[in-house]
């Protein structure tokens, strides 16, 4: 259906957001959901064995500070992963909530929240 509401999780599209913004009919909402520096570089790690934690690091700064300038001037909310896995419910209500606030995103039908 032509402008109808989706959702991407990728990490990289804080380095092509600039790209797709183009490419879009309607302006979107940034959902950054962040997570600790040391737990992004361990999870890389565990992938790769030989995945050195300072390179961990630096991605990390510069996936940030690209999802930061990137997304300077749209609407965007603001989670941590933590609390996410901590409290999933709670969580994504607030997160609806404030895309509907903050952003004008229509909130999700009711079937959807019952689930």
């Amino acid at each position: 259906e032509k402008n109808a509401p989706w959702l991407q999780k990728d990490p990289r599209m804080c380095i092509a957001l600039r790209t797709w913004l183009e490419l879009l009919n309607n302006e979107p909402a940034v959902v950054f959901t962040y997570r600790h520096p040391l737990e992004v570089a361990m999870s890389l790690k565990k992938r790769e064995d030989e995945f050195h934690l300072e390179r961990g690091f630096r991605l990390w700064i510069v996936y940030n500070m690209r999802a930061i300038e990137n997304s300077a001037g749209l609407c965007r909310i603001l989670s941590s992963n933590e609390e996410i896995l901590s409290n999933p419910t709670k969580e994504v209500q607030r997160i609806s909530d404030e895309l509907t606030t903050k952003c004008g995103v229509p909130p999700p039908p009711r079937s959807l929240e019952q689930q």
